[in-house]
């Protein structure tokens, strides 16, 4: 799928943006001119979440009740028209008919994305981490997401009951049966996204250009240890599910964060995003969108340019950048500060 126009209204600095967008197109321009706002409106539109941890309603320029992002998209010789405002609510339409299920829309137009501000795995925050785990295993498995909010509801539940003065037993024992189905389910379909992105890195790492060591996604579960659920009654909090997963990178047995440089962990965190992208392609026969912020920060010009072939090939990919210099796209955008 590609996006063959986007427009932007009241978006941030914003008030009123049309972009024709190529296959491969970079907006350049200096900071707080707007090139990741224009990102953020596509992702929103695709994903109905923005990639930032600020609300939805950060978005709306200042002093104005609304903001409203349009495009029209393309897959396979078909064209849809794809609208999304915002006032406080948002309303989602395709060719003028209302979207009675976001789920299916967003499992519909799959986007692949990475910022200074959301670098999918090697993010600070294990959740996020496995949020990007979870968003590939809902592109691959649509019941996905329904299962991750299913599970989400009877933790809270289940934490609710174990901080109460006398937990009831019963009632947690009934809770945990549907946790542990719900796990493993969950468990499962992560473990199969994170083989095929390590089965890719594999394959990527083994080419000469890259010249480095094979990088690896470590997962760790504890959904086979029932002894924790013994002692949650005890301990009062909820130790047991995939909540507690982790996932890290790994380089010759050793955590990346710890010892990478900025531009070694940048490479590994997009080649992983790109991985998990190309399993969705080849899983449902589809090309997935991808929206690279602030791309060559970190690099140098061969990983760069390596990078971008990669991301490049066989699908639309939209770059920012403070400048087109080094790599010399061909499609460029120079958005006014």
């Amino acid at each position: 799928m590609k996006i063959n126009s986007l427009a932007l209204f009241n978006v941030r600095n914003h008030s009123r943006s049309y972009f024709e967008l190529h296959d491969e197109i970079i907006f350049t321009g200096a900071n707080g001119s707007g090139k990741t706002t224009v990102l953020e409106a596509a992702y929103l539109l695709l994903a109905m979440r923005g990639f930032r941890k600020q609300p939805v309603s950060g978005m709306v320029s200042f002093n104005e009740p609304f903001m409203r992002i349009e495009a029209e998209t393309e897959e396979n010789g078909f064209k849809r028209e794809i609208k999304l405002k915002y006032d406080g609510k948002k309303y989602l339409s395709a060719d003028e008919a209302p979207v009675e299920s976001v789920s299916d829309y967003i499992f519909s137009v799959p986007v692949a994305c990475h910022t200074p501000e959301n670098p999918g795995i090697l993010s600070r925050d294990q959740s996020e981490r496995r949020s990007f785990i979870d968003r590939f295993a809902f592109y691959a498995e649509k019941r996905h997401i329904d299962d991750i909010r299913s599970y989400k509801r009877l933790i809270t539940q289940k934490a609710a009951e174990l901080e109460g003065e006398r937990p009831d037993k019963t009632y947690i024992e009934v809770l945990n049966e549907e946790i542990i189905k719900l796990s493993l389910l969950i468990s499962e379909r992560r473990k199969s996204v994170i083989a095929a992105i390590n089965k890719d890195l594999e394959k990527l790492y083994e080419e000469s250009a890259f010249k480095m060591d094979p990088v690896f996604i470590s997962y760790k579960t504890n959904v086979n240890d029932r002894s924790l659920l013994e002692k949650e009654i005890v301990k009062k909090r909820c130790d047991y599910g995939v909540h507690r997963d982790r996932a890290d990178m790994c380089l010759n047995g050793k955590l990346i964060e710890k010892f990478s440089s900025f531009g070694q962990k940048k490479t590994f965190s997009m080649l992983a995003l790109l991985s998990a992208a190309k399993h969705i392609e080849e899983l449902r026969k589809i090309s997935i969108i991808t929206l690279l912020d602030d791309f060559e920060a970190g690099l140098d010009g061969k990983r760069a340019e390596l990078l971008r072939e990669r991301f490049s090939n066989d699908r639309q990919a939209i770059y920012t950048g403070v400048e087109n210099i080094r790599l010399g796209f061909k499609n460029t955008i120079f958005l006014q500060g």
